[in-house]
C-alpha cells in the first residue's frame, strides 16, 4: 500500500506542478494581452489624431480652393473688362483715323456702335472728345 501511496503522491505532485505551470502561463498571457491592448489603444489614439489632422487639412485646402476659384473668377472678369476696354480704345482710334481720312459718315456710324459700359474716366474722356470732334 505504501507503494500505491507513493505513486498516488507522485501523481499528485505532478498534477500540482502542472496546475502551477498552467496558472503561471495564464498569468503571463494576461500580462501579454494587457500589453497588446495598451499598444493597440496607443496606436488607435495616434491614428485618430492623424485622421483629425488630415480632416482639418482637407477642410483648409477646400477653403483655399474656394478662395482660388473666386480669385480666378475675378481675374477672368478683370481680363474680360480689359479686353473690352482695349477693343473700344482700338475702335475709337480707328474711328479717329476714318475721320482724318475724310470718311466722316463711316466714322459716325462706327462711333454709334461703341458701348461705353465699363469705361474708366480716361476712356470716357477720349469718348467725349471723339464725340465732340465728330459732331462739329
Amino acid at each position: 500500500m505504501k507503494k500505491n501511496y507513493r505513486t498516488i503522491l507522485g501523481y499528485a505532485l505532478v498534477m500540482t506542478v502542472c496546475v502551477l505551470l498552467i496558472v503561471f502561463v495564464a498569468a503571463l498571457s494576461e500580462n501579454k494581452i494587457s500589453e497588446y491592448e495598451d499598444k493597440y489603444n496607443a496606436g488607435l489614439t495616434i491614428s485618430q489624431k492623424q485622421i483629425q489632422a488630415l480632416e482639418k487639412q482637407i477642410a483648409d485646402l477646400s477653403q483655399q480652393n474656394e478662395d482660388l476659384k473666386k480669385q480666378i473668377q475675378n481675374v477672368q472678369r478683370v481680363d474680360s473688362d480689359l479686353v473690352t476696354h482695349q477693343q473700344a480704345m482700338s475702335d475709337m482710334k480707328d474711328i479717329f483715323y476714318l475721320y482724318e481720312e475724310g470718311k466722316k459718315e463711316a466714322a459716325r456710324d462706327a462711333f454709334e456702335k461703341i458701348n461705353t459700359m465699363g469705361f474708366d474716366d480716361n476712356a470716357l474722356s477720349y469718348y467725349e472728345l471723339l464725340s465732340a470732334l465728330l459732331n462739329k
